[in-house]
């Protein structure tokens, strides 16, 4: 008796978007981490779409002045959309300073 496992890679895709203002976030950087490593970026809809991926692959989804996230493959197989939030720690404060020197 010969017992075989067959793990079916397939095609992911969704939207990331903005959790406070419900805008879609474009140019997310997002890394699916497995037996290959893959890399895509959102597009200025927000979309994205990442093939030969297994269900078990991590997925981290980075943006900046907002949390990475991460989840699974299997997330975007159910789901279509992933909220980032923002992240209060990255910037305290910004400060600008103007000055008219002409030296």
């Amino acid at each position: 008796m010969t017992c075989t496992a067959s793990l079916a890679q397939s095609k992911i895709e969704g939207f990331i978007y903005d959790a406070m203002s419900n805008y879609p976030l474009p140019y997310c950087t997002i890394r699916v981490y497995g037996p290959e490593t893959h890399n895509t970026i959102t597009n200025e809809d927000g979309k994205f779409a990442i093939d030969n991926v297994f269900s078990k692959d991590s997925l981290e989804v980075r943006y900046l002045g907002l949390k990475k996230k991460k989840t699974t493959v299997s997330y975007f197989e159910k789901e279509s959309k992933l909220y980032l939030e923002m992240d209060v720690s990255v910037l305290d404060e910004v400060v600008l300073t103007a000055s008219d020197d002409k030296e």
